[in-house]
């Protein structure tokens, strides 16, 4: 699967903005809470036979949770608790010319990550200029209330894939994808 590809671009770029749109793009902060946790991953995600991917996509899920748990310690926050007061959830788009697929193992349920892929394939691939093949990751981060079940923040990494990296470059970009999306909660 292509997700084994995930992250292995070399800058940082955005390209989903607010337009109308109907999709939510709140930008609150992070004042007034001091704890957060992952959303439980979604038991109807997609599981697929092969061994191999599901090994991969569960290290790559590692890197993500990791940086995210980072971000949030990093700020001060505590995080990991079932009684945080906020959730963070994410999901992951792989795109190229032609096609947008996700994974929503940790978006949640009901929350519509099929409409927010469909928004980036009309934004990224059908109203594109771009005439040549390309491949990118574009990963969503969602920071929940938990109690009111209200969207706080929402935003996003953007970047054309390049290379197929090691783990140790994976991970490197990982955090600084991740790192990049959530600053402007932090402000």
């Amino acid at each position: 699967m292509k997700f084994i590809h995930l992250l292995s671009a070399l800058s940082l770029t955005a390209i989903i903005s607010s337009c109308s749109t109907g999709i939510e793009q709140p930008k609150g902060t992070s004042q007034g809470y001091q704890s957060a946790r992952l959303i439980k991953r979604n038991p109807d995600a997609d599981i697929t036979d092969d061994a191999t991917a599901v090994a991969k996509e569960k290290k790559i899920h590692g890197m993500l949770q990791k940086a995210i748990k980072s971000e949030f310690t990093s700020h001060g926050m505590s995080y990991g608790k079932a009684d945080a007061g906020l959730k963070v959830a994410y999901l992951v788009m792989i795109q190229n010319n032609a096609i947008t697929f996700h994974y929503n193992d940790y978006f949640g349920q009901g929350r519509d990550a099929d409409a927010i892929a469909e928004y980036a394939h009309l934004r990224g691939v059908t109203n594109t200029k771009r005439n040549e093949f390309f491949e990118r990751v574009i990963i969503l981060v969602d920071v929940i209330d938990t109690k009111t079940g209200k969207l706080v923040f929402r935003n996003h990494y953007l970047n054309d894939i390049v290379d197929v990296p090691t783990d140790a470059v994976r991970n490197q970009r990982i955090q600084a994808a991740i790192k990049q999306a959530l600053t402007p909660f932090f402000k």
